[in-house]
């Protein structure tokens, strides 16, 4: 599959016994990365993905792979990061570099001819660097995915518990454990086959379309609430808490992992202001949806009443919330697979790796193509089983949130700036050209930033939880 994702005339023969190194990827690069301007790379396009996806169906994709569970949990990080104003400013600046990284990511995907994030690495930065974006890749959607689980179980609870009273535990089917394992298998499953991610743009759109009911629930309530006496914190207690929110926005507005397989099956590309016009449109959809939840959900409870899970403060007893509860499920449903997409392409790409370095080339990676259908088929059931055990066993989202934030600031901000950097050394090795200058000076302060909040967020989340169990 990696052979098949990323150019051969970009990345080096692999060699029996012989150590992966970089400077090859760098002088085949040069090749395809002077014949083409950093602005106007004429190259794109060709890669073994059929283009077959438009603007609008790349926006629902790109849409419903980045209003995930963040949507639950973004009021009351606005609460922890100082009020309304405080955090719309940290977000606004937030939605501004998530764009320029998206932007990075599509010139290097050209540049590459790659298919997924860690093959752009693999190209820009060799195969050592390519197995560490792998395994982080792995571990951020095989958490985003356990994540997903959880919020299904949480949901089911909801409306079981507003129908049948407290003691619908004591109903096996109606159990947290067999809600969670049922949903998975009936609807998930089905859903997580699929060979190019093209194959959910229909899916996305159903969870494009439920994520305007979960915020016409957010504004309905506020408007009808009796009570708009409700304390609002309208500043940080300490300098500190402004950064509090800076995970769950890395979370909440990762769509790397799905944009790289995205971009690379839209018809239009290369040079094309419709692809920087849907990355623009993709993400200001999620900022309004976002700032709407955050804002009304916040105006609606308040400061003391606002819970990590912004369902768990509306009455499941309400029909319009109990509606709400089964959209969101449903949307939950259609973005799993877009992230056991990534996981599984990250997986492949790993175990294929592994199989070249231990020289079974023989077997496995001579027919690598062959087992395909199986090696997914294995990957997927496998992936799904193991998440529905963890979600089991990990009830909280919270956590896993903080955590997978400090996770996607890798793919937002640091994996695309390193890639973009080293496409502009290549090309201009000593910069002599201005532009080329300031492109490096852009990546430099994409990483800067990237390691700052990285660091930031893990002392942020430590500080805040497992100190404090």
């Amino acid at each position: 599959m990696l052979n098949n994702m990323v150019d051969e005339s970009l990345v080096p023969i692999l060699s029996v016994g012989n150590e992966y190194e970089t400077p090859s990827v760098s002088t085949r690069l040069s090749a395809t990365i002077n014949s083409n301007d950093l602005n106007d790379t004429q190259s794109g396009g060709q890669s073994s993905v059929r283009t077959t996806t438009t603007c609008l169906a790349a926006i629902f994709l790109t849409v419903n792979a980045t209003l995930g569970a963040g949507l639950l949990n973004i009021p009351h990080a606005f609460n922890d990061s100082g009020g309304i104003l405080c955090s719309l400013v940290i977000q606004t600046i937030f939605l501004i570099f998530i764009i320029g990284s998206l932007i990075l990511l599509s010139h290097c995907a050209d540049i590459s001819q790659a298919t997924s994030l860690q093959d752009i690495v693999l190209a820009f930065c060799g195969y050592k660097c390519q197995q560490f974006c792998s395994i982080i890749i792995i571990l951020y959607s095989y958490g985003a995915c356990i994540t997903f689980v959880i919020i299904i179980g949480d949901q089911f609870d909801r409306i079981f518990l507003s129908l049948y009273g407290i003691n619908f535990t004591n109903h096996w089917y109606l159990n947290r454990n067999f809600t969670m394992s049922i949903t998975c298998v009936l609807f998930i499953i089905p859903l997580s086959f699929s060979k190019q991610i093209s194959f959910l743009k229909n899916a996305s759109l159903l969870g494009f379309s439920t994520t305007f009911y979960l915020i016409f629930l957010v504004i309905y309530q506020y408007l009808k609430s009796d009570d708009q006496m409700v304390w609002v914190k309208t500043r940080p207690n300490t300098w500190t808490e402004i950064f509090y929110i800076t995970p769950v926005l890395s979370f909440s507005y990762q769509c790397q992992l799905s944009w790289v397989p995205t971009y690379a099956g839209m018809k239009h590309r290369v040079g094309s202001v419709k692809v920087i016009l849907t990355i623009i449109a993709s993400l200001v959809i999620c900022y309004v949806s976002y700032t709407l939840t955050a804002i009304f959900g916040l105006l609606t409870f308040g400061s003391d009443y606002i819970e990590n899970d912004l369902m768990s403060n509306y009455d499941a007893n309400n029909w319009i919330v109990l509606i709400a509860i089964l959209t969101l499920i449903a949307k939950t449903i259609t973005v799993y697979p877009l992230l056991l997409f990534c996981g599984r392409v990250a997986v492949e790409d790993f175990i294929q790796m592994i199989s070249q370095r231990i020289n079974r080339t023989a077997t496995l990676c001579t027919n690598w193509s062959h087992f395909e259908p199986y090696r997914r088929s294995i990957i997927v059931l496998t992936w799904i089983m193991s998440t529905i055990v963890m979600a089991i066993n990990v009830p909280n989202i919270t956590i896993a949130i903080q955590f997978l934030g400090s996770f996607a600031t890798i793919f937002v901000f640091i994996f695309p700036a390193i890639c973009f950097l080293k496409a502009v050394l290549i090309k201009d090795k000593y910069l002599y050209l201005i532009k080329d200058k300031f492109y490096a000076f852009i990546a430099s302060i994409y990483i800067i930033i990237g390691v700052f909040i990285l660091g930031l967020t893990v002392t942020a989340t430590i500080d805040k939880y497992l100190l404090k169990l």
